[in-house]
């Protein structure tokens, strides 16, 4: 019973960074021109934290060359990190990821 009490107090502590963690990105990111689409991207992210250019224009029906600068705009503010791949390149959201693998 303790393991469960456990688990249900570490995934709780989970649930709360990821909202914190999309609040801090929203706040960034609500400014601007193109800000509810890029918005739209962010949320993306917390659904798939890897990602590609091909699945942000599929997933939100985006030519290929808007969904490829949202994704440089958010490797640019250190939201996304590319892997080592030039071609079918997939990004990192690291700090979602971090959240989602790490105990409290």
């Amino acid at each position: 019973l303790n393991g469960v009490s456990s688990q249900a107090i570490d995934a709780a502590a989970r649930v709360k960074r990821i909202n914190d963690l999309s609040e801090n990105y929203r706040q960034r990111f609500q400014q601007g021109r193109s800000a509810a689409r890029l918005l739209q991207v962010v949320d993306l992210l917390f659904a798939r934290p890897l990602i590609s250019v091909r699945t942000v224009e599929e997933e939100l029906a985006l030519p290929y060359p808007t969904a490829e600068r949202y994704i440089d705009e958010l490797v640019k503010q250190g939201i996304l990190e590319g892997t080592g791949k030039a071609r079918n390149r997939v990004f990192r959201a690291n700090e979602i990821l971090q959240v989602i693998e790490k105990s409290v």
